[in-house]
């Protein structure tokens, strides 16, 4: 529920969140480290979400932010969508399932926090 209340707000753990309370993180996405990491990109075009994106697809074939943000399909398709690709998430590299079965976290690896 804490993520779906801070995607809605802006408030999500993104690079834009970050340069906008002066964190010392990276504020570009990962992805292509030339794009600020903003909750619409991560909802309509990051690839590294594209596998978890069908959900959200299906509530607004374009990804219409007001359409999944404002509507009890959207936000029901959001929390899935949440649930399963840990978006909006510490730590910043997001892992795809099997490799994080194979590597258990390190020292180097800080605990996810998962609000939703």
């Amino acid at each position: 529920y804490g993520r779906i209340v801070q995607t809605c707000t802006e408030h999500a753990y993104t690079g834009e969140f970050r340069r906008r309370f002066a964190f010392d993180e990276p504020h570009m996405c990962p992805c292509d480290n030339t794009t600020l990491e903003t909750r619409e990109h991560i909802l309509t075009q990051c690839p590294r979400f594209e596998q978890w994106r069908g959900g959200l697809r299906a509530i607004s074939r374009d990804t219409v932010l007001s359409e999944i943000l404002g509507t009890r399909k959207g936000i029901e398709a959001l929390e899935v969508f949440l649930h399963h690709s840990k978006a909006f998430t510490r730590p910043l590299d997001i892992r795809l399932p099997h490799d994080r079965a194979a590597q258990p976290p390190g020292p180097e690896d800080p605990p996810t926090l998962d609000n939703g």
